[in-house]
């Protein structure tokens, strides 16, 4: 099967409702498709200016965005995180059906590597389920008078505890929000605007931040899921990520909160694969961008996420980026040493520095990932790739 084919095929078989594709090689657009639509009901067509939710790929920005700290001399990886924010003094460790006060304080790059103890919210442990509390708040006060802002969300979370001491485990977590909220306490002004500063200006990335202008709420994609067969729409404030928010939230979340197209996310990617340039512009020192890049886990750690992430195997992990270190071992077709990430509702990019090459994928479905469609457009452009 073509590429196209299989998109037009996830779309008729209603997996998704519409997704887009865009690759680069050697600096140059050598693809891009489209299927789909973006709402099934007006039969919107899914299109290269479809506005997504990035949902868990806003976390490379936010990688991106302690990487400029560290090449400015003002965040120190060593440094415990309640250095940055007060909050996160004398953590309780829940684990075991017991408690007990954290060995230590997490420090930045465990924070970074998501091996400093957080978690998402998760029923089964008692982190998991005061993380999830913090959620509910956020969502239920958007719109209010108490909307919840990023430093305060982070704080809040200090208080939900940790699942492991710090260093000793790895687990998906909530620690790109809580880095959000460091980037605030040293840069002295909103998340967002840091971003915009360093990062959305100089690469023209315009239709991305943490809303939608008014203008541009119609090419904003709508969400789905399948049930019985069937996909319907799901509207959800998921993470305290408002469905649709045309004004700017107080919570910026690092971990889940921006809006983006894939070109304007083709010029984040393009940047690193760029050793830090674009157009020009040095956005980040190569030498930081070797770093942020080249992520490896402990022994311990990444022995960890491979027997407790199955989907994760081949893979290691760190500054918010996922990194391909046995290739024989993905689920998918890969090159050894590509970094990437994706979200929630299916948007996903990978960098490839052996080949000089960039895939982004976009798509809005509740629980999609790097999902069976991704993973069989990415097969069928292995050769194309090699």
């Amino acid at each position: 099967m073509t590429i196209k084919e299989i998109m037009d095929e996830a779309v008729s078989s209603k997996e998704l409702a519409g997704l887009n594709l865009l690759v680069f090689k050697d600096s140059k657009e050598i693809m891009y498709e489209e299927a789909g639509f973006k709402n099934i009901e007006s039969k919107t067509p899914y299109s290269r200016d479809t506005i997504t939710r990035l949902y868990s790929m806003s976390k490379p920005v936010t990688g991106a965005s302690c990487m400029k700290l560290l090449e400015d001399g003002l965040l120190d990886l060593n440094a415990p995180l309640d250095r940055y924010l007060p909050a996160f003094k004398d953590l309780t460790v829940y684990e075991n059906g017991s408690s007990h006060k954290a060995l230590r304080a997490p420090l930045i790059r465990e924070v970074l590597s998501m091996t400093a103890g957080f978690t998402y919210e998760d029923e089964t442990i008692e982190a998991g389920r005061n993380t999830g509390k913090v959620f509910k708040e956020i969502i239920d006060k958007l719109g209010t008078s108490e909307e919840i802002e990023t430093v305060e969300m982070a704080n809040k979370l200090a208080k939900a505890g940790l699942c492991y001491d710090p260093g000793s485990k790895w687990r998906y977590s909530t620690s790109a929000d809580i880095m959000g909220a460091v980037v605030e306490e040293i840069a002295k002004e909103k998340f967002g605007d840091f971003l915009s500063r360093e990062f959305f200006e100089p690469l023209e990335m315009n239709d991305t931040g943490f809303f939608v202008d008014k203008s541009k709420v119609d090419r904003l994609a709508d969400v789905y899921e399948k049930k019985d067969g069937e996909l319907s729409l799901y509207k959800t404030d998921h993470l305290g990520i408002k469905y649709c928010p045309t004004e700017r939230p107080k919570y910026e979340a690092g971990g889940a909160g921006l809006f983006s197209t894939l070109d304007d996310y083709s010029h984040f990617a393009s940047m690193l694969l760029q050793n830090g340039s674009y157009k020009g512009k040095q956005i980040l020192k190569p030498s930081t961008v070797e770093f942020f890049t080249n992520p490896n886990l402990l022994s311990w750690q990444q022995e960890w996420m491979w027997k407790n992430c199955e989907y994760w195997t081949g893979f290691t992990y760190g500054n918010f980026l996922r990194k391909t270190v046995e290739h024989a071992y993905c689920g998918h077709l890969s090159f050894k040493g590509e970094y990437g990430w994706d979200g929630w509702l299916g948007c996903y990019f990978t960098n490839i520095p052996s080949k000089n090459a960039t895939v982004l994928l976009s798509m809005q479905k509740r629980d999609a990932g790097t999902c069976e469609t991704t993973r069989r457009i990415r097969n069928a452009l292995f050769d194309i790739l090699s």
